[in-house]
């Protein structure tokens, strides 16, 4: 009988000891199996192209934004901005870097004035080399350069570039729309027409043709066919930028209109046409009548926040340094300057 009581004791100390082991087997951490690790990507990286593609005028230079929204699962070794002509920039271009593990701003210098370029931020870790959205982008031409456009009629024109639009530096003179439609030469029913519709001051072509070019009704304007092709009339929003950049409402007629009295009745000292754009007080056509030649240069502008039965006109006088706003009615006849698309 003590021999199988002590045989059945040392049994059961034997099987807490091998339950015991087994457990400590199954925690032992040297014992645990491998648990596998997620592998090491590119960083992934977004251009921001919503707010921060942007031109500055006076450095003449681009600027942007990079976003690093997921490392990789690994260091960054390099960020920043890259570029080239061709449509797909690598690091292997030209490039700014600029170090990040998130958000980054820079600058790009050194571009060609009035060639196209492609960008596109970039991050590199010990993976590869991941990309942001190619973005196109355009570097204007820089202010003050002068060359031509030819509209449908063959009248060729001087043309100038200021904050990166270039505009033409005379007035509209075509008589048909850039797809080789007519425009009506009409010296009588302007108010009862919603027709295209021009005409020259005093319904006299040889006398004032040049260099004050023709009158539109504002029907001519919502054509959209006017200025050559991959041209447009100037807009609401481009006269009021101009109108800015050349020193406000109250001064900017003095550096947009032309020097002298060759077509302003009186000028001012401080006159110098130093934009070029050498606009001319060609007079109007309201209420079935010509009139304010030499005293008022009128332009349309496309657009603008005038009643539907009305559109904004620029005016300058011929006594004044400002450049103004008002609304004209679409039956009116007013020159026009086109700025290229």
């Amino acid at each position: 009988m003590k021999t199988i009581l002590k045989s059945s004791i040392l049994l059961l100390i034997m099987g807490l000891v091998f339950t015991s082991c087994k457990k400590d087997e199954e925690t032992d951490p040297e014992t645990e199996p491998d648990v596998p690790q997620e592998a090491a990507i590119a960083p992934t990286v977004a251009t921001d192209t919503a707010v921060n593609i942007y031109w500055d005028y006076t450095a003449r230079s681009w600027g942007t934004k990079g976003i690093i929204s997921d490392l990789g699962g690994s260091e960054i070794l390099s960020s920043g901005i890259c570029w080239s002509t061709s449509k797909t920039p690598t690091i292997s271009d030209s490039k700014v870097e600029k170090l990040s593990s998130s958000t980054y701003l820079v600058t790009i210098t050194g571009l060609n004035d009035g060639e196209d370029y492609f960008i596109r931020a970039y991050a590199t870790n010990a993976e590869g080399t991941g990309y942001g959205e190619t973005v196109a982008v355009s570097s204007p031409v820089a202010d003050g350069v002068e060359q031509t456009v030819s509209d449908v009629d063959g009248n060729t024109y001087k043309t100038v570039t200021m904050r990166g639009k270039e505009w033409m530096a005379e007035n509209l003179k075509t008589t048909k729309l850039n797809d080789g439609t007519a425009i009506k030469l009409e010296t009588m029913s302007w108010s009862v027409s919603t027709d295209p519709l021009y005409t020259y001051y005093d319904n006299d072509k040889a006398t004032y043709e040049n260099p004050y070019g023709a009158m539109y009704n504002y029907y001519c304007v919502e054509t959209g066919k006017l200025c050559p092709v991959g041209w447009h009339v100037s807009t609401y929003q481009e006269w009021e930028d101009l109108a800015y950049h050349w020193g406000g409402q109250s001064k900017a007629g003095a550096k947009l209109k032309e020097k002298g009295t060759a077509h302003f009745r009186v000028t001012q000292s401080e006159v110098d046409n130093q934009s070029k754009l050498s606009l001319i007080a060609g007079g109007r056509y309201e209420s079935g009548r010509f009139d304010a030649l030499t005293d008022f240069a009128q332009y349309w502008k496309e657009g603008g926040p005038e009643a539907s039965s009305k559109h904004s006109v620029t005016y300058i006088l011929a006594n004044g340094k400002g450049v103004s706003k008002k609304p004209g009615a679409k039956e009116n006849g007013y020159n026009v300057r086109c700025v290229k698309d």
